[in-house]
């Protein structure tokens, strides 16, 4: 999840111009993906299986990605590595429960 944040970080203002429009689908579909298959795979890595876990990890994804688009937006009063140490707590919290 790192290399995510490291790359949208070295991409900051790009992102910021573009997401501040109505039309970043595209870039919010892969970024949803991408999250979205890290999580699997690291679940995955540590033999994770529990009921609706997938559920668990689209829910979690669609919030995270939402967030980053609010980041990136200026919607709220946060900076990059806070969201992405947040989000790093609950996805060890994943893997713990």
């Amino acid at each position: 999840m790192h290399q995510i944040f490291v790359f949208l970080a070295a991409n900051e203002d790009l992102y910021r111009q573009l997401l501040s429009s109505d039309a970043p689908l595209v870039f919010i579909a892969r970024l949803n993906h991408q999250i979205n298959k890290t999580i699997h795979r690291l679940l995955k890595e540590h033999s994770i299986e529990k009921p609706m876990l997938d559920l668990d990890i689209t829910f979690f994804t669609d919030g995270a990605t939402y967030m980053i688009l609010k980041y990136f937006r200026g919607e709220v009063d946060l900076s990059l590595d806070e969201i992405e140490w947040y989000l790093k707590q609950r996805v060890e919290e994943m893997l713990l429960t």
